[in-house]
């Protein structure tokens, strides 16, 4: 989300007025919940989604009618499900309430009207991307672009390097043996553990293990991950620990990858599903 509100100001400080269109309540099957959030200016143009199809369409001409009318918007009832009143012929089976927000950059105290915006939707958890090597760099910028805050983590300076990774990405260069002197995990947060070697895995699991984090995914072959596990043990954890719910060895979604992008993307498809469950 802190690359859409990023956007936002980018967008008002052009001098640009925009529409902020969101998603205040969903019933039903629907493609986006209560939260989901979209730009539109005059010409039509969207950062963000509701959902897409006839609803989304729908919100961008009222967002545009707003624009050009300078008018103040009022929530507005989509039904997607066929057969009823007011229903817009979607297939879903649920209902989303839509709010429209007018953004004029004339309007005094736009910085804090968007401060404010982003204390009322704040970021999930973050990433912890624990290896900046061929994966880590792959994974954060696909992340990134799905509204996760992602920290990139290495030991070595050249795969630390912010230049390698999305603007809004953070790197810390620091040894895995002492992560805890860098990073504080809370219950939100995610840890993927890419590391270029079986100590190093060792150290960043054994270090979100004894964390809240709500997410632990260890990439690596059969032996490298029971080379981990036999470690872990070895210090005194439990196998109800190492074999929780919340850690994922191998990492991410079972889809037959092979290159770097597929595995970002079978992680991204896990960290994903671990988000929607709330």
């Amino acid at each position: 989300m802190n690359g859409f509100f990023q956007v936002l100001r980018e967008q008002l400080a052009a001098g640009k007025t925009v529409v902020l269109v969101s998603i205040i309540r969903s019933e039903g099957s629907t493609p986006r919940k209560a939260g989901a959030l979209m730009l539109v200016d005059q010409d039509g143009w969207v950062c963000g989604t509701i959902g897409g199809a006839i609803a989304e369409h729908l919100a961008i001409e009222e967002g545009r009618r707003l624009i050009r009318e300078q008018a103040d918007g009022s929530p507005k009832d989509f039904i997607l499900r066929p057969n009823e009143i007011n229903d817009i012929g979607a297939q879903c089976g649920g209902m989303i309430t839509v709010s429209f927000t007018r953004l004029d950059p004339k309007t005094s105290g736009i910085d804090a009207i968007v401060d404010a915006l982003i204390a009322e939707h704040p970021a999930a958890g973050t990433v912890y991307i624990f290896g900046g090597g061929h994966v880590g760099k792959e994974t954060e910028p696909l992340l990134s672009r799905l509204d996760f805050r992602c920290v990139v983590y290495d030991d070595r300076a050249e795969y630390a390097d912010p230049a390698l990774f999305s603007p809004d990405a953070r790197t810390i260069c620091h040894p895995f043996s002492a992560i805890g002197e860098k990073i504080t995990l809370a219950a939100c947060d995610y840890c993927v553990v890419l590391t270029h070697g079986h100590q190093s895995d060792y150290e960043a699991v054994s270090f979100a293990l004894e964390s809240p984090a709500r997410y632990i995914g260890l990439i690596g072959s059969k032996r490298k991950i029971a080379f981990v596990e036999g470690r872990l043990k070895a210090a005194g954890f439990t196998d109800a620990q190492i074999h929780a719910p919340r850690v994922h060895a191998p990492i991410g979604l079972d889809i037959g990858s092979e290159t770097p992008a597929e595995v970002a993307v079978s992680i991204a498809a896990q960290l994903i599903t671990v988000r929607k469950r709330g």
